[in-house]
């Protein structure tokens, strides 16, 4: 008998774990699954010793043969007890050849999914439709309809009593009772100095005492009150399933505080988890160590941006972002791009150019936005990274139609790749805005880049070089001498021979630009076109390459 009854407590330990794991993870999540594979166990194995496990269902425990299995710690109805009974179940019986089926679908029908289309049903409809073969139930109805002898009548009170017809009457005599006929609250008639305990006198010196408790409980913070014996629990609690239903209230605690933007409670929540009690089983530390985890969940991240709006004040916030990890770059890019503080975004934006820097994806997918605030901030994390591949990202913004996005585009190319392959500064040596032109075509007349005419041709060919001021011609020249050198000559030493009616004046102009660089250039090959210049270019341009050619003599006799 004892090893039976002991068997059984094992078995409805188990089972009530399991169900409240299904509740708060779903049945396909591993934690589930740990506690569905050591229920199976349990269950099988009493089986095998006794080929039924019946057990009478009542409001707060479960009993086998007069003797009670199973026990709710739980006073707010989510117990295994609580809930059989809730539902009407007053007899649950397990047989021989249970099926894994069977017990998946007993923890569905225990407490069901808010998406399922039974979700408003009970638990007695949902088992019904189930037919499970090894699992059989006696319902509160089944008693009432079935004969009885006298002593098994329907009851006139207690938990079967109907209910009256009205609680009118019930809350006027309270009212009377409570506030002296005045029909106060509790508190009020306490700050009147008015007795409001039934049953029992009260001195003055108790009221005082009682009111002034009051006082100081009313204007306690519930948050505060709570997490308080939230921390008592995890901290000192030695039931196993008491730890496991807390656990459970966890996450919905994370997303609230997260939603109010209340970042100190929050941390102190985590720390909650990191503490360690000795009563925690392995499967306790890994529930902890994964709720404190979700911090990073893309759902919880977003709901910072909520939490800024409802709290600006941002006190606590950086240690809690310091806690997330590189899942959560892509919703803290969506909140960065949505907020308006600019304190508020200094601390996403450091962190994001933190995470980033592992997961890089999603800031530079978000360089496509059109919001120029936003973008502004992805090209100083990109900067951040000092990765000179990224400038490569950073010349697509060459189309963004933004000027000063274009404009930290420019900088932040420079900054990632001083010197080198200057092919992503080309992207905006044309730019419709001026000071973007002239500052890439700055950098690239600096002497440290280099770009092949390969790059430099489908431009330059264009129109789009004698449409521009002179000024902003010899700059693209000078930025074409400086990065290609003797492979942009023959395009120089066409355009001295360019011949047209239209456009005239600009073309020439051009073409005497074309001889100044030629000069600069100064190589054999520049030469070379000069003296083509001299023979075939119109007259002020043969005037222009014969000063230049007899300058180039002078020097190089020098």
């Amino acid at each position: 008998m004892e090893a039976e009854v002991a068997s059984a407590e094992r078995v409805l330990r188990q089972l009530d774990k399991a169900c409240r794991a299904a509740r708060t993870y779903g049945l396909a999540n591993t934690v589930t699954e740990r506690f569905f594979l050591q229920l199976r166990d349990d269950i099988n194995a009493h089986l095998g010793n006794w080929p039924l496990l019946g057990v009478v269902v009542d409001s707060s425990e479960l009993r086998l043969n007069d003797e009670v299995v199973y026990r709710s710690e739980d006073s707010v109805g989510e117990s295994l007890a609580f809930r059989l009974y809730g539902d009407g179940i007053r007899e649950l019986r397990f047989r021989q050849g249970i099926a894994d089926d069977e017990l998946r679908a007993l923890l569905d029908a225990l407490w069901g999914r808010d998406d399922a289309a039974d979700a408003d049903d009970d638990v007695v409809t949902r088992l019904w439709a189930r037919d499970l073969e090894s699992i059989s139930f006696i319902t509160a109805e089944d008693i009432m309809q079935a004969p009885f002898l006298a002593e098994m009548g329907p009851q006139e009170h207690g938990y079967f009593s109907p209910p009256p017809s009205s609680f009118h009457g019930v809350i006027e005599r309270e009212r009377r009772a409570v506030g002296g006929g005045k029909g106060g609250s509790p508190v009020e008639n306490l700050a009147r100095g008015e007795p409001s305990v039934v049953g029992f006198e009260v001195t003055g010196e108790e009221r005082e005492s009682l009111s002034r408790d009051l006082l100081v409980e009313t204007k306690t913070d519930g948050a505060h009150y709570v997490l308080r014996m939230l921390g008592a629990v995890l901290a000192s609690e030695r039931s196993p399933d008491l730890l496991t239903r807390t656990l459970a209230l966890l996450p919905d605690i994370l997303d609230l505080l997260l939603r109010e933007g209340k970042w100190r409670l929050l941390l102190e929540v985590l720390a909650m988890m990191e503490a360690p009690n000795p009563a925690f089983e392995p499967t306790h530390r890994l529930i902890a160590q994964r709720v404190a985890e979700s911090i990073s969940l893309p759902q919880r991240v977003a709901l910072i941006e909520k939490g800024l709006a409802a709290r600006p004040h941002a006190d606590g916030l950086p240690e809690v972002l310091k806690r997330l990890r590189p899942q959560a770059v892509a919703p803290l890019c969506g909140v960065l791009a949505n907020l308006v503080s600019p304190e508020h975004r200094a601390l996403i934006r450091d962190t994001v150019a933190r995470l980033g820097a592992a997961a890089p994806e999603p800031v530079l997918k978000g360089l496509a936005d059109a919001r120029p605030q936003y973008v502004r901030e992805l090209i100083s994390i990109v900067v951040s990274w000092k990765q000179p591949q990224a400038v490569h990202e950073l010349a697509m913004l060459s189309h963004h139609p933004d000027a000063t996005v274009r404009a930290d585009a420019v900088a932040g190319i420079a900054a990632l790749r001083p010197a080198g392959d200057g092919t992503a500064l080309v992207a905006f040596a044309f730019d419709s805005d001026r000071t973007v032109r002239l500052d890439a075509l700055r950098l690239l007349a600096s002497g440290q880049y280099k770009v092949s005419w390969d790059v430099w041709r489908p431009l330059v060919d264009q129109e789009a070089v004698v449409e521009l001021p002179a000024v902003d011609t010899r700059s693209v020249f000078h930025a074409l001498r400086a990065s290609s050198g003797d492979a942009a000559v023959p395009y120089w030493q066409g355009l001295l021979n360019r011949g047209g009616w239209k456009q005239r004046q600009k073309r020439e102009q051009t073409a005497l630009a074309a001889v100044d660089v030629l000069v600069m250039l100064g190589t054999p090959l520049a030469r070379m076109a000069l003296l083509v210049g001299e023979e075939s270019g119109s007259s002020a341009v043969k005037r222009a390459c014969s000063t230049a050619l007899k300058a180039m003599a002078q020097r190089k006799g020098h």
